[in-house]
């Protein structure tokens, strides 16, 4: 049996590690996300059998990308063997994108850069992402 068939009966995976690396924490309006909270989401990896996931929080890819990174960095700080974290910058905010990166890309478990460009009504190639694709260019 394949991993997409035991996926599909609800069974969990063993004996592989699975790493989930697009989590979102926390309400969102416009959809329903079904237990969005951090214990929600632990019984769903746990059920699904996903050791590990990145995640990013739903207020940090809307309305408030600070409050966002703050609520991503507790849960890794609580659950380091569960979660690593994205950190979620908004560009319509240039003047706050250098001092978030360096402060939580500094936290243990923050590895890697939330863009929404969608959300944020910013084209991905306008130039206030050029200090966040600088930034992750020059880190491991």
């Amino acid at each position: 049996m394949n991993i997409r068939d035991i996926m599909m009966q609800g069974k969990p995976l063993s004996g592989i590690t699975v790493i989930d690396a697009h989590c979102h924490i926390g309400p969102w309006f416009p959809m329903s996300i079904p237990e969005s909270d951090v214990l929600g989401l632990c019984h769903d990896m746990d059920r699904l059998g996903i050791n590990r996931a990145l995640i990013s929080s739903m207020i940090g890819i809307g309305p408030d990308f600070k409050a966002g990174n703050r609520m991503v960095a507790a849960l890794v700080h609580q659950y380091p063997d569960r979660f690593s974290g994205y950190i979620s910058i908004n560009p319509n905010y240039p003047t706050e994108i250098g001092t978030e990166l360096e402060s939580y890309y500094a936290v243990s478990g923050m590895k890697a850069i939330k863009i929404h460009p969608t959300f944020h009504n910013y084209s991905l190639t306008g130039p206030n992402y050029r200090e966040v694709f600088d930034f992750a260019n020059t880190r491991e």
